[in-house]
């Protein structure tokens, strides 16, 4: 019967060699498990003792490189420390980097599933995988012996699976015992990077971490609470909003994954000029108001708005050509008008024209692109077909039209 004390010490003590019995009690299967990490795998934690009295040696690992301590997670909370304590003891080391474990193709994706929402057997060093599978008993048990936080395996540490998490609760413990010497500003490589380039911090990790698992409405403020109450905790340690020149700042990330909530901290420095996102690459300067307009964030919109940014600001691209945000609601084909509305019902000018050489007015972005629902609003806010740039080529809106192919243009635009 598996984990009977009883019948492993009779096998045991059946062996009187103590050399042979030492080689029985290492003997590893083959996956290169030996008893005491099966032991460790199954939670019982007597048979883990019992074998260490036995001369195991816990510092061998499995085919995974996996020592008794990646596997916490088995054991009742209250054995945790006595368990890690007695491994460390007998060979096992804080920092091994276990491989993943669902890379192997013996595995079934149902398995590698249940691997990964069940036991969280994420790939790293035992602390790696305590703070994946948000067990505290086990981390505070790893950080006392001492492991290092900011261990670095596969260009993550376990800081940022922390923040990655939105756990404030594990990221405070963890900083509690980071070295003085570690650089928080620290860049590493994740998501927004396209050749494994080392782009993000920590506290990108935290915004651009995947929605809490449970995504029922009413659980949003308290999912919101916990990024907030993570960027606080990251904001005070020393973290800055912009850490690199290719990196997006914080205050974008937050926009273009909703995470309003957190923009009501002080996040430090203006946001990047030249902003990079997978769907927004386009070497434009844009700053906050123009991408809560560009990705539809009306609460985003609202905050910055709220706070001063000017509505009349011009997004420039290029040596003659700039857009206002009136402009980038048609040109970018917004779902809805609220945007628009709110711009013109503060006033924006519903006939400017910003490029040097074309009367490109908001009203020709709708014609243009048959956006009907915008140029209705932005004819019953004043906009006309005889807005003119005193430098145009082409002359006026409806001059504008007609250069391009003029049916199909007229009748659209009729």
């Amino acid at each position: 019967m598996a984990g009977n004390l009883t019948l492993i010490e009779s096998i045991i003590e059946r062996e009187v060699d103590v050399s042979r019995q030492k080689s029985l009690v290492n003997e590893a299967n083959a996956s290169g498990d030996t008893p005491v990490l099966l032991a460790c795998k199954s939670g019982h934690a007597a048979v883990v003792m019992r074998l260490l009295d036995a001369k195991a040696d816990a510092g061998i690992s499995n085919i995974h490189n996996e020592n008794g301590l990646h596997w916490f997670s088995s054991f009742d909370p209250k054995d945790i420390f006595e368990i890690a304590w007695a491994l460390v003891q007998n060979g096992a080391r804080l920092h091994q980097t276990a491989e993943d474990i669902t890379a192997g193709p013996e595995l079934t994706l149902m398995s590698k599933q249940n691997a990964n929402l069940f036991h969280r057997l994420n790939p790293g060093t035992p602390l790696h995988r305590a703070v994946g599978s948000a067990n505290m008993d086990a981390i505070v048990s790893l950080l006392n012996l001492g492991a290092d936080p900011t261990f670095e395996f596969r260009s993550t540490i376990p800081l940022c699976r922390a923040a990655n998490l939105r756990r404030p609760d594990i990221l405070e413990t963890l900083l509690g015992f980071t070295p003085c010497s570690f650089d928080i500003n620290s860049l590493y490589a994740g998501i927004l990077s396209k050749s494994g380039k080392r782009n993000v911090s920590i506290l990108q990790r935290a915004i651009i971490a995947p929605k809490a698992q449970v995504h029922y409405k009413s659980y949003q403020p308290y999912v919101d609470t916990l990024l907030v109450e993570t960027v606080r905790l990251l904001l005070r340690a020393g973290i800055k909003g912009a850490t690199s020149p290719s990196a997006p700042h914080a205050v974008d990330l937050c926009i273009w994954r909703r995470e309003n909530a957190a923009l009501e901290l002080p996040l430090d420095h203006k946001p990047s000029s030249a902003l990079w996102l997978p769907e927004l690459e386009n070497g434009m300067a844009m700053g906050p108001l123009f991408l809560s307009n560009a990705t539809e964030n009306e609460q985003a919109f609202d905050s910055f708005v709220d706070a001063g940014t000017p509505i009349d600001s011009v997004l420039r691209f290029g040596t003659t050509a700039g857009l206002s945000a009136l402009h980038q609601c048609v040109k970018d084909l917004n779902q809805n008008t609220g945007l628009a509305r709110r711009l013109l019902d503060m006033g924006i000018d519903v006939n400017a024209i910003f490029d040097h050489e074309a009367s490109d007015t908001a009203l020709l972005y709708a014609l243009q692109s048959s956006n009907f629902d915008h140029a209705e609003l932005l004819v019953a806010y004043g906009a006309t077909l005889t807005a003119e740039s005193p430098s145009a080529i082409r002359g006026n809106v409806m001059g504008e039209l007609l250069n391009w192919d003029p049916v199909p243009m007229l009748l659209r635009a009729l």
